[in-house]
Order: structure tokens, then sequence, then C-alpha cells
């Protein structure tokens, strides 16, 4: 931040400074030179609406403070979203919020386009991590119960970067990935029915970004409210059962 204000001969720091300088590490340089093809620009900004529309219609979802569609870094767009409070531990019903908010973007280009795209790749990471957690690491299977798989270790001559053991068997494992599979249906399906059932608000936010190219957390509320629709009375993510 400081850097940048000094390149630009001003002494005092701003808050403009310190958001592009968090969002310049977070996500890299912009790239408002790069040329995107009109395509690209589209699917990009029904992409980050997808996003932005879960994190605003889910109760246990961090809000959304920024969705802009200018590339910065790998990204063609992102979404920012800024949790509201720090955080000790992450909750299930959080952890579900965070899968469907990421599921947003694919789950957008399917409904508008009938198309999906490599711009989920992050996104798909991102799920498939969470999930794997959640089912092996803290417990939060239902069928499998409170118990740990998979026996983490320092792996001293690998600069004691954590390595996991497998301590369990093919029965164990065909479990573990029919639970991943479950609680991903269950998040897409639900995903795919609340974009739908906000498709109007998609089809506006995305007209936004392709004019503005970013719009902010007000914006995207007020959005919703020219829709008529509640986002704060929304429902939680609901877990499978």
């Amino acid at each position: 931040a400081a850097l940048l204000a000094a390149r630009e001969s001003r002494r005092p720091i701003s808050m403009a400074d310190l958001e592009e300088a968090s969002e310049k590490v977070a996500y890299g340089p912009e790239r408002k030179s790069h040329r995107v093809s009109d395509i690209e620009k589209k699917i990009t900004a029904y992409h980050e609406s997808g996003h932005a529309i879960m994190a605003t219609v889910l109760k246990d979802a961090d809000p959304v403070h920024k969705v802009t569609i200018i590339p910065r870094g790998q990204a063609g767009g992102y979404t920012m979203m800024l949790p509201q409070e720090e955080r000790s531990f992450i909750t299930k019903s959080h952890l579900m919020a965070q899968i469907r908010v990421a599921l947003g973007g694919r789950c957008a280009e399917q409904i508008i386009f009938n198309e999906i795209s490599s711009g989920a790749s992050g996104d798909l990471q991102q799920v498939t991590s969470i999930l794997r957690k959640m089912i092996m690491e803290w417990g939060m299977s239902d069928r499998l119960g409170p118990m740990i798989f998979g026996e983490h270790h320092e792996q001293i001559f690998l600069g004691k970067q954590l390595g996991s053991e497998r301590n369990y068997g093919e029965a164990v494992a065909t479990i573990i990935d029919e639970e991943m599979h479950k609680y991903l249906n269950e998040a897409y399906n639900d995903t795919m029915r609340t974009l739908n059932e906000n498709i109007e608000v998609l089809h506006a936010m995305a007209k936004a970004l392709l004019e503005v190219e970013t719009i902010d957390h007000k914006q995207v509320e007020n959005l919703f409210r020219y829709h008529a629709l509640k986002a704060p009375e929304a429902p939680a993510a609901s877990d499978p059962a």
C-alpha cells in the first residue's frame, strides 16, 4: 500500500491503496491490458454472479465485498467475500455454505450456456479439499462417525511438509468416496435450484458486470432489492441426511 501511494507521490496511504494491495497479494496484479473476447467476458460475468448470488442468499456464507470481471493474476475475475468476525473454528453449516458458493460459478455457466468451462478448476479443487477434510479429518460424516482417517506426520526430508499415511481398508475408502459424492451431489442440486430461483438477479448482475466490470456489496444488495428478493431471510445450506 505504501508503494502504491509513493508511486503517485502521495504521502498518506488511503483505504483504496490498502484494498488494492490486499487484492494484489491475494489474486495477483490487475491485467487491464489483457484482451478478453466478448464470450469470455460474458462467461466470467455469469460465473462470478453465480458465486455472488450464493454468497448473498446463504446466511451461513461470508458476505460479498466485491465482484469483478477485471482479470487479475490467473483469474478472469473474482468474487471477494469478507467474514464479519474472526473464527477460531469452522462449523459444518459454514463449510456446506462454502461448498455451495464455490459451485455457484460452474452451475451458473451450466444454466445459462448449457455448457461448462475450465474456469471452475480452482473452485472444484476447493470443494474437493473441503469435502475430504470434512469426512477424513473433522469427523463430519454421519455414516463414518467421529473418526479421523489417514495418519498425519511430518516428512522431515521434504522440508517438514505434512504427509499422510493410509490407515484404513478398501471398504472404508469406498464409503469415503460415496460420502463425498453424496455431499457434492446434494450441494450441486441445491445450488442449481437456488440459481434458477434467482435467475432474474443472475441476468441483472451479469449485465451490470459487463457494463461496469466491478460492483460492490451495496450494489449486489440493491439488485436483490430491485427484484423483490429478501436474501438475508433465505435458509441455511442444508446438510445431506
